[in-house]
């Protein structure tokens, strides 16, 4: 599995916009007197961050989260790259698992997807996406992320989008 990129997308149904306008107002005068609202994903809109991997191999995306107890620090962070690289053979000794999830969504270009906290896990087929631009593969994850996990109909001509690469992409 390699990593490919990671950007942020916000989409919105065209329908809905006008609506999403009128509570990012609330929300900001809200946020002036001292309260955090967040806006959750969903089939109408978000703004999400999207990871994105490919691979040639079968297998399952797995997501977990925990705690780790390590006796050297400096040490664990030189060779914690494993964790991000999602090695086939993961070390987790002393450590406490919190969270799994596996995907549940296969096709042909998108072999696992996965949403956690506004993050969007992608897992591609290499050789289906391999020339594909960040923007059509951002119209192919919102397609599946609103059919397969919102279990909505999808119609790419109803959303709009806009990406926002990140500034740490530029220095890996």
């Amino acid at each position: 599995m390699k990593f490919i990129d990671s950007f942020v997308v916000k989409y919105v149904k065209k329908d809905k916009k006008n609506i999403l306008m009128g509570i990012t107002k609330q929300l900001s005068e809200f946020l002036e007197k001292g309260f955090k609202c967040d806006l959750v994903a969903n089939e109408n809109f978000g703004r999400v961050k999207i990871e994105l991997y490919e691979t040639d191999e079968e297998g399952d995306l797995v997501y977990f989260n925990g705690l780790s107890l390590t006796r050297d620090v400096s040490e664990w962070l030189l060779n914690s790259s494993e964790f991000r690289t999602f090695s086939k053979e993961l070390k987790i000794e002393d450590s406490f698992i919190v969270d799994i999830e596996i995907s549940e969504i296969a096709d042909n270009y998108v072999k696992g997807l996965i949403l956690k906290n506004n993050v969007i896990y992608v897992l591609l087929s290499k050789q289906k996406t391999e020339n594909m631009t960040n923007n059509e593969i951002t119209k192919l994850v919102v397609k599946t992320l609103v059919e397969k996990v919102f279990e909505s109909n999808f119609d790419e001509e109803e959303y709009e989008y806009e990406l926002e690469s990140e500034l740490t992409d530029f220095f890996s």
